[in-house]
């Protein structure tokens, strides 16, 4: 931190005018916020994801069961040569 105040200019998220805020400061607030905020959104996400992950094991067989069903169905159904009237 500056010990006297900078034309802040050349900043792009601490105000404009004259500051104590350097760019070295500014990148410095920026990459801790962003890190602070992953943090909170990984703490926030985390019991979703748990349930997604969760339901989605117990639903894949489910839904592979599904789909060769109905594969086998269309199957069935297709005739070669034949058309409809």
């Amino acid at each position: 931190m500056a010990s006297f105040l900078l034309s802040g200019e050349h900043l792009r998220v601490c105000p404009q005018g004259y500051t104590c805020c350097t760019s070295e400061l500014e990148d410095k607030l920026s990459q801790q916020s962003k890190l602070e905020f992953e943090n909170l959104v990984e703490e926030a996400s985390h019991t979703l994801r748990t349930t997604f992950v969760s339901r989605h094991k117990k639903f894949d067989g489910k839904a592979r069961f599904t789909c060769y069903l109905l594969l086998m169905v269309k199957l069935l159904q297709y005739q070669p040569g034949c058309t409809s009237h």
